[in-house]
């Protein structure tokens, strides 16, 4: 009995197991296929505005090392737009359009140096955390878009795989199959125990041989115990 309730106790734990990681699944994948949507939108937006485009909230893909080891190439991060310049202190990590002649209008994500504060408003020296010297120009207060608030390791990379056409079929596709596959399954099991509760049916309405046997064995019994006494009946009524 107690073997019986373990068992039992062991497959709602696995039943319950399974719903869990199965709904966890459509949420990560909604939230990765929902955060996507907000980055390609927001990118394209931002390339036809860098200036004056400053999101509430945004989301980059790192491409070089410069800020390694804290953030890596294809990790994304998170900024949060800056409404102060007194927000950001050094140490700071932000996320801005460059001004650099070199670089000019490409957008960079370094460390605050320093803060210097002049007539014409606020500047920010910055820096790669990989690199040995700092940034060539300084950033001005308009020209950032955001802090970096926190980062996810690696999620640049599936970033690229649905950044071309074939992407956001694939990103579809694998919880779609995923969803078919599930269903696929539980239908499965629905079958057989359907099939399998039938045949138990079947079984205990068929009666077995060996009581049909031992009923025929004893009703022949008794017939031949009834005869008997009739024979011994007759006798006795003749006299």
């Amino acid at each position: 009995m107690k073997n019986r309730d373990w068992h039992k106790q062991l497959r709602d734990i696995t039943h319950w197991l399974r719903k869990i990681l199965t709904w966890s699944s459509f949420v990560v994948l909604f939230l990765v296929s929902g955060l996507f949507v907000y980055h390609v939108v927001d990118i394209k937006i931002m390339n036809n505005d860098k200036v004056n485009y400053k999101p509430e909230f945004a989301l980059y893909s790192i491409l070089t090392g410069s800020m390694e080891p804290n953030i890596r190439v294809d990790d994304v991060i998170f900024t949060r737009k800056i409404n102060a310049p007194d927000e950001l202190k050094v140490g700071d990590v932000i996320t801005f359009v460059s001004e650099n002649p070199h670089t000019k209008g490409a957008i960079i994500t370094h460390r605050v140096e320093s803060v210097n504060q002049t007539v014409d408003g606020y500047s920010y020296v910055t820096k790669g955390d990989a690199n040995e010297t700092k940034d060539n120009a300084p950033v001005s207060f308009e020209g950032i878009i955001g802090k970096v608030i926190f980062k996810i390791p690696k999620l640049g990379i599936l970033r690229k795989i649905v950044s071309n056409k074939f992407g956001w079929l694939f990103l579809v596709l694998i919880p779609a199959t995923f969803v078919i596959l599930v269903d696929l399954i539980k239908a499965s099991r629905a079958v057989k125990l359907n099939k399998t509760a039938e045949t138990i049916t079947k079984q205990k309405k068929t009666p077995d041989i060996r009581d049909v046997s031992e009923l025929k064995q004893k009703l022949l019994e008794k017939r031949t115990k009834l005869s008997a006494l009739d024979e011994m009946e007759l006798p006795r009524l003749r006299n």
